[in-house]
C-alpha cells in the first residue's frame, strides 16, 4: 500500500545525501569553520510526504474504500511516512553534529 516516489519525487532520504554531498563541497572550498557557522545561522526546512498523501487519497477513492478501511489505511501510512521520516532525520543530525 505504501508508495515509493509516486510522482518521481526524490526521496528525503537521498535528498540529505545531496545536501551532505553539497556540504562537503563547500568544506573543501571554504573550510569547515566558515561552512559551520553558516549552516548555523540557516533555517532548513523540509518538506515531505505530500506527494504520497495525494497519490495515497486518489487511490483510497478510486478503489471504493470503506470509511474505516481509509481509515486504517490511512493510519498505516502515517505510520509509515513517520517512521522514515524521524529514521532520515536522525541520520541527518548525528551526520551533521546536531543533537536532540
Amino acid at each position: 500500500m505504501m508508495m515509493q516516489n509516486a510522482g518521481k519525487c526524490i526521496p528525503l532520504s537521498t535528498q540529505v545525501q545531496y545536501f551532505s554531498a553539497t556540504k562537503a563541497k563547500m568544506v573543501a572550498t571554504v573550510g569547515a569553520a566558515a561552512v559551520n557557522k553558516l549552516l548555523a545561522d540557516s533555517i532548513v526546512l523540509m518538506g515531505i510526504a505530500s506527494n504520497d498523501m495525494f497519490v495515497f487519497a486518489a487511490g483510497e477513492q478510486s478503489r471504493n474504500r470503506s470509511a474505516t478501511e481509509q481509515q486504517t489505511d490511512a493510519a498505516a501510512l502515517y505510520a509509515h511516512l513517520l517512521s522514515n521520516y524521524s529514521a532520515t532525520i536522525t541520520v541527518y543530525m548525528r551526520s551533521h553534529h546536531h543533537y536532540f
